[in-house]
């Protein structure tokens, strides 16, 4: 049996309380970017459990979410998927989810109002005190009426401040989800940073291998060139001579293979002009991102 943590070096038990705080405070949030809601889950369950599963049992009991209805990201806005396991999401990340059916365009999102009176926030702040912490004495029982009028206005003051206290609990619960939802914002913005960036590789990639397909094909036109100039030298022996066969060039299908090249040539520039438009809408998308990166992070 190992001596007990308290005969070690102060390091090694100063090392030992970090370790075990580290440990304590492993907690994953799963929170819903929209309403600013958050349920802590002890990380320990990712042992037996995909977090993909975790996050829709929790969209579904907690915030009435089909599985089907979800898009989840991670902090860093990775996309939660099928194969994603506890590895990849790292220690006390948060996962956010967000309903398909309230992100679309035309969808319409309806705000939880904010209700000092919800039965929620009762328990919330300091509790009343009946008894009076100065005399030990209640109030009716003060019989000095100069006492008892600075006795009333004490009473009158923990009255008005017991009214206050749902007010400042629904402030606080409101930072709370603003906080939750920024973010969620910073989580979707990362994303969206993630795919604009994915994009842009894909769309100079696309660019360099057109390139390089038309420069091929260049090549490969001008050798069917000098090839049908190369045939034309070349004659036919005296005996398979006729009428408009004189030479080799003569006897392949020159007609069909102008037609063919003609064809490529053709594709090949409808390929330019698609290409083109395609390049035109990336940058129409190019902006749009500009633009809702620059009013997200006003809103961070």
């Amino acid at each position: 049996q190992p001596p007990p943590i308290t005969n070690y070096h102060p390091s090694i038990i100063l090392l030992h309380a970090l370790i075990c705080g580290v440990a304590a405070k492993a907690k994953m949030r799963i929170c819903n970017g929209l309403t600013g809601e958050a349920a802590e889950v002890d990380e320990s369950e990712l042992k037996w459990r995909k977090p993909i599963d975790l996050v829709r049992q929790h969209a579904r009991e907690r915030w009435c979410v089909a599985a089907d209805d979800l898009i989840m990201l991670t902090s860093g806005g990775g996309m939660l998927g099928p194969n994603s396991g506890a590895e990849d999401l790292g220690q006390g990340q948060d996962i956010f989810l967000f309903p398909k059916s309230c992100v679309e365009a035309e969808a319409e999102v309806v705000a939880d109002r904010l209700d000092p009176d919800s039965p929620s926030l009762a328990s919330v702040g300091i509790g009343g005190e009946e008894l009076d912490d100065v005399v030990g004495q209640r109030c009716e029982d003060v019989i000095d009426p100069a006492f008892e009028a600075f006795r009333s206005n004490i009473a009158e003051a923990r009255k008005r401040i017991a009214e206050s206290r749902p007010v400042a609990a629904l402030a606080v619960r409101a930072e709370e989800k603003l906080a939750v939802q920024r973010l969620a914002a910073r989580a979707v913005l990362d994303n969206l940073t993630r795919h604009r960036a994915t994009c842009s590789r894909s769309m100079a990639l696309l660019v360099q291998k057109h390139g390089r397909v038309q420069e091929k094909f260049d090549e490969n036109l001008q050798k069917v060139e000098a090839a049908m100039a190369a045939l034309e030298s070349v004659a036919l022996h005296p005996a398979l001579r006729t009428a408009g066969r004189n030479s080799l060039a003569d006897v392949v299908p020159r007609d069909r293979i102008l037609r063919f090249t003609g064809g490529l040539q053709g594709e090949r520039a409808q390929l330019a002009q698609r290409l083109e438009k395609l390049q035109r809408q990336d940058a129409q998308l190019a902006g749009v991102c500009e633009q809702v990166c620059d009013k997200v992070s006003q809103l961070l």
